[in-house]
């Protein structure tokens, strides 16, 4: 299928959004320039049982200073990228799961912090690709089965054959079937593949470097496993029993798996929470004991503040007699005679000026007629003219 129209039929499938599709057709062309050896397909989810696009392929990694291949699914969900795609290690026939993985479940599917803390607008699937490859170098998450396992089930591909035609619809079927009949037919061993291609084959139970697979055909064939001589004595009905028993088997481990990596992060997101409360627990006390300080300081101020307040009206009760017959204008003093008496004309000369405005005041309210205000004004008038008089004389002789 053509990029573009594989694309133009997923945006007609109604399962992504148009945001979703565009994305990934961007993400698509980045990983095609860097090389990587993966392509989109339709498919369905081996555990969800739900129709999603699936970016399988390869990722290469190096370990021990040899490239080896690693078949991995990228299963898009209908959220995306809103939510994290579901990544899933996918052995091929003579290959076997490690068990005890670090990032990997025993059912090969991958946990990381990337995907747990899953960012649309920081992480991609280029993100995830690269990821994988460091992990996986750091520990590959398959063995090379061993000569006398090739023909053997293994417990990760323990699917039926109609399963796997179910889980790939749209002809996809038929190369399960075909990927079937040539896994009963006799292959070369793994050491044989691995001196073809290198000159030192690897002393460990990790696989060397295998033939980059097409991924239309093997993944058309996932989930699948040889047939098994045992099966054939089964009845149907023992037949369902077993793929019910599979699948329920297979589902509750996925739902633990799950549960676990939540409850994980729940605690330690509490873990965080109690970490910040008892660093704010840590804050308040300080600033506890900082205002509890500043109460005891204001505390004493205010008991020395009391005790002068007590010793002034104590003083104040004392002379009491004695300021009741102070006579407040005996305090200025001025330091001559005509000084004195220079500022006892300039407030005799102040209360004549506010006469005449009382006076003029009277007349607009119409208190007193005409001829009182003039009488009165008159008088006044004389009065301070006179006294401005001697107060200018003895202002240029006080100068």
């Amino acid at each position: 299928m053509e990029s573009t129209g594989f694309f133009a039929e997923l945006a007609h499938s109604g399962i992504y959004s148009s945001f979703a599709v565009q994305r990934l057709q961007v993400e698509l062309t980045e990983i095609k320039q860097r090389g990587k050896k993966l392509g989109f397909a339709m498919g369905i989810h081996p555990i969800f049982k739900q129709k999603m696009c699936c970016l399988q392929g390869v990722v290469v990694i190096v370990y021990k200073e040899r490239p080896y291949n690693i078949p991995v699914s990228i299963w898009i969900p209908a959220g995306y990228p809103q939510y994290p795609p579901l990544v899933h290690v996918v052995p091929t026939n003579t290959m076997i799961l490690k068990q005890g993985h670090k990032y990997m479940d025993p059912q090969g599917v991958v946990h990381h912090e990337v995907l747990s803390r899953w960012n649309a607008q920081m992480y991609g699937l280029l993100t995830i690709i690269q990821v994988l490859e460091v992990i996986f170098s750091q520990e590959p998450p398959v063995f090379a089965k061993r000569p006398e396992m090739t023909n053997s089930v293994s417990p990760a591909n323990n699917y039926s054959l109609s399963q796997a035609r179910n889980h790939f619809p749209n002809g996809y079927g038929q190369n399960v079937q075909t990927a079937v009949a040539n896994q009963n037919q006799k292959k070369p061993s793994l050491k044989s593949l691995v001196r073809s291609k290198y000159s030192a084959p690897s002393s460990g139970n990790i696989p060397a470097q295998l033939q980059a697979p097409n991924p239309q055909v093997l993944y058309s064939s996932y989930p699948t496993s040889p047939t098994s001589s045992n099966s054939m004595t089964l009845t149907p009905e023992e037949m369902q029993r077993r793929e019910l028993v599979e699948k329920t088997s297979e589902r509750i481990r996925v739902f633990l798996s799950n549960y676990v990596q939540k409850s994980r992060n729940e605690f330690a997101q509490l873990l965080e929470q109690r970490n910040q409360c008892i660093a704010a627990s840590e804050s308040i006390e300080t600033e506890l004991d900082s205002v509890k300080q500043e109460l005891e300081q204001s505390e004493n101020e205010l008991e020395q503040t009391q005790a002068a307040l007590e010793d002034l009206n104590h003083w104040l009760e004392k002379e009491k007699p004695r300021l009741e017959e102070l006579n407040v204008d005996s305090f200025q003093i001025f330091p001559t005679v005509d000084r004195s008496k220079i500022e006892q004309m300039r407030g005799i000369n102040a209360a004549y000026q506010d006469a005449l405005c009382l006076l003029d005041e009277a007349l607009q309210e119409q208190v007193i007629s005409l001829d009182q205000f003039l009488k009165e004004v008159r008088k006044i008038s004389k009065e301070q003219y006179l006294l401005r008089s001697v107060l200018r004389e003895l202002s240029c002789h006080a100068e």
